[in-house]
């Protein structure tokens, strides 16, 4: 469940967010701004659950370290970051998560998130420190995964004791 908002509604309507695929694409191609209250919490540390909403935009020219919003094959929607890009495919990882969803087709994607809104306050995708911030965590996603698996080693081995 997420909760949304449409380009001139001022109401956020929750419900099934499989019934809003339409609405969002017809948004977002029109040349209008969806905002997408942030559900869940595969995107931390950069989107927080409640509190951030996402501003989608019509996806259009999309570079690998974006964040997009996209179809996967079971009809699940999800808000996840481009970490590769190959032929009419492109591969997303959530932030918060170090598993790699590979070949989603290019035409699996809805909108493109290149705004987002934190504590009230709108940010660009654009600028030069939020571009820097989301390479260096995708780059850092296996450095992520493996002290996860250490520390979980390491409390194993403590409980043992």
């Amino acid at each position: 469940m997420m909760d949304i908002k449409g380009k001139d509604s001022g109401k956020f309507i929750k419900e099934n967010i499989g019934l809003y695929i339409s609405d969002v694409k017809s948004v977002v191609d029109d040349g209008g701004k969806f905002f997408l209250r942030i559900t869940g919490t595969s995107m931390l540390p950069f989107l927080k659950n409640g509190r951030d909403v996402a501003v989608l935009s019509k996806p259009s020219g999309l570079k690998k370290y974006e964040t997009a919003f996209y179809v996967r094959s079971n009809g699940h929607v999800v808000l996840h970051r481009i970490v590769a890009e190959h032929g009419g495919f492109y591969d997303f990882c959530g932030d918060h998560q170090t598993e790699i969803e590979k070949n989603i087709p290019k035409e699996n994607v809805i909108a493109v998130m290149r705004e987002y809104e934190k504590d009230g306050k709108l940010y660009s995708c654009n600028k030069m420190s939020y571009k820097i911030k989301a390479v260096l965590w995708v780059k850092s996603r296996l450095v992520r995964k493996y002290s996860r698996k250490i520390k979980i080693k390491i409390k194993h081995l403590v409980k043992q004791q």
